[in-house]
């Protein structure tokens, strides 16, 4: 088993900002995301690099002076659910598969289709 000698994480991803910011200024960038990938890579003294790639979608940027600059969610709405139901199923059946949950979830949706369009009826 290789030692691991050094441990990163890389932040992937864009938004798109509400106002610009000024080269030069500190800014405090606050993120919420998920980890999606882990890689190890040799290093050239018999150990390892391990770096975990996190996935940015809800931020907001903070100047020095204190104005918050909101991120936006540049996700599809079919990855905001699935994010959803993830953090569903974590908190009420974390001992199930996330697949078995999201394709039984799923299961559910497609079989209650025509109660949950009468439901959107009601919301106009």
């Amino acid at each position: 088993m290789k030692t691991i000698s050094s441990k990163y994480v890389k932040v992937s991803g864009e938004f798109e900002l509400e106002r610009d910011l000024e080269i030069g200024n500190d800014y405090e960038i606050k993120l919420k995301g998920s980890l999606t990938e882990k890689r190890e890579k040799d290093d050239n003294e018999g150990g390892a690099e391990l770096t975990f790639i996190y996935k940015p979608y809800l931020g907001e940027i903070i100047s020095e002076s204190g104005e918050t600059t909101k991120l936006k969610d540049k996700r599809r709405a079919s990855q905001k659910l699935r994010g959803m139901i993830e953090f569903y199923r974590t908190e009420i059946a974390s001992d199930m598969d996330e697949e078995e949950f999201y394709q039984g979830f799923m299961g559910k949706v497609l079989a209650n289709f025509p109660e949950i369009v009468e439901f959107m009826k009601g919301i106009k």
